[in-house]
């Protein structure tokens, strides 16, 4: 795949074409000749096993097991490839299979793509806009998900050998970092954490937990809602902070301090970046008279 051309030209690639069939097809017809090949072997070397061990035995059955000994060789060690064979096209069926999985059918992005062309022609008066948002918000996911695995190891990778830099990972997609979080190999300068706007985000906090990174962290920016229910268990780190630019969202100072409160009862670093307004720096930072500057313990989340 190629992640620099939009995901629908990805997701036509993966979905044109017979699939996997033919691949399967294929390991089933190996696994067979194996089966055949490994089992007439097995009825040669039997027969050579009575001519040479019983009554039969005399210079003519050994003349005759001689000859026959290199086809039961023959036979075993074909199966044996054919075995092989079949291994290998299973494996590239399920590959392929996998990274179909990882792509967004063809269908959705276009009707992705169609809601947006219908949205951004009806949208007098910025009515739409929040809608086109969300569209084009949905659409960047779509981007996302065409990334393998192989990828991100080789992206990680990366990090591991620059041990002097520390690499803080934020994502909203905490699903997909749960079911590939396993298939990594974690340095660690590598921090990862998701991204809580409002009560409805909580349950990527689940999806973080235990992800074996050296610190896991909160985003909670731009907070726009209580968080009610937060449950920092396994979690290392939370930022919070308001919505900054032109048609900012005001953040409430209760929610803020409820983040604050929790982060205290579960001994968790707090760190309040900002209030927002229509600059980051409109309202400043201070929280209750005090900066919140609290930063994790990389020892103590290694633990």
């Amino acid at each position: 795949m190629d992640y620099e051309v939009p995901p629908e030209i990805n997701s036509g690639r993966m979905y044109a074409g017979l699939g996997s069939a033919s691949l399967m097809d294929s390991a089933a017809a190996w696994q067979a000749l194996s089966a055949q090949l490994g089992s007439a072997g097995a009825a040669f070397q039997a027969v050579i096993e009575a001519l040479t061990s019983t009554a039969w035995l005399g210079p003519s059955s050994m003349t005759m097991a001689l000859a026959a000994a290199p086809y039961v060789v023959w036979m075993i060690a074909t199966a044996e490839q054919c075995q092989a064979a079949a291994a290998a096209a299973a494996a590239a069926a399920a590959a392929f299979e996998a990274a179909r999985a990882g792509v967004v059918p063809p269908p959705v992005i276009a009707e992705n793509r169609a809601q947006l062309a219908a949205l951004v022609a009806t949208n007098f008066m910025g009515f739409n806009t929040p809608a086109i948002m969300a569209n084009e918000a949905h659409y960047a996911q779509m981007w996302s998900q065409v990334v393998t695995v192989s990828f991100i190891r080789e992206v990680f990778e990366v990090m591991r050998v620059t041990p002097q830099h520390t690499y803080q990972i934020l994502t909203k997609r905490s699903l997909r970092l749960a079911r590939v979080a396993d298939k990594l190999d974690w340095p660690p300068n590598v921090w990862v954490g998701v991204s809580v706007e409002d009560s409805k985000a909580l349950a990527r906090i689940d999806h973080l937990r235990n992800v074996p990174s050296a610190v896991r962290f909160l985003s909670c920016e731009p907070l726009l809602g209580p968080l009610e229910g937060l449950n920092l268990d396994q979690i290392d780190w939370v930022i919070a902070g308001g919505e900054s630019g032109p048609n900012y969202r005001p953040m409430q100072g209760d929610w803020v301090r409820g983040i604050r409160d929790t982060c205290r009862y579960f001994g968790v670093a707090f760190f309040f970046k900002q209030w927002g307004g229509r600059t980051p720096k409109a309202m400043g930072r201070v929280l209750d008279g005090q900066t919140w500057n609290q930063m994790p313990s990389v020892s103590a989340a290694l633990v």
